[in-house]
């Protein structure tokens, strides 16, 4: 079995993101844990911040907090140990983020909070995420 190379360019990357972006987060998280499977280094230690975010996601949505909070809290430390500049992403906006949603946790405040701060409007943005090119279906000439 061939294993995609991660990076804000990959398929599986970038379908993460629409899955979370779209509020399905355990899709989220299957599309990342697949790239994360033959990922090393830094590479596996993002993805696997990103799973926990979407774990941690799916968590406030059913309103499991504690869960929730343990998956944020994970996440921030994962991404503290990668470069904040790794793969042309600027990752110091993502963990301003998960901070912001830990102190939430914290005000016990309402879901409608968390979307916000971690919505993949913001989230897409802060991950360089471009939207997938549009192949041309016409026969080229």
């Amino acid at each position: 079995m061939r294993v995609e190379a991660a990076g804000p360019g990959s398929p599986l990357f970038r379908g993460g993101l629409a899955a979370y972006a779209n509020r399905r987060f355990f899709e989220a998280h299957e599309e990342w844990e697949k790239l994360w499977a033959g990922a090393t280094g830094a590479d596996r230690t993002l993805l696997h911040a990103l799973i926990q975010l979407a774990a941690a996601s799916l968590h406030l949505e059913a309103g499991r907090r504690p869960p929730a909070g343990r998956l944020l809290r994970a996440a921030r430390e994962k991404l503290l140990a990668v470069p904040e500049l790794h793969w042309g992403l600027d990752l110091a906006p993502l963990r301003g983020r998960l901070v912001d949603a830990e102190r939430l946790l914290l005000e016990d405040a309402p879901v409608d909070a968390f979307r916000a701060v971690l919505s993949l409007d913001g989230l897409a943005s802060l991950l360089g995420a471009q939207p997938a090119p549009v192949e041309d279906p016409s026969p080229s000439r």
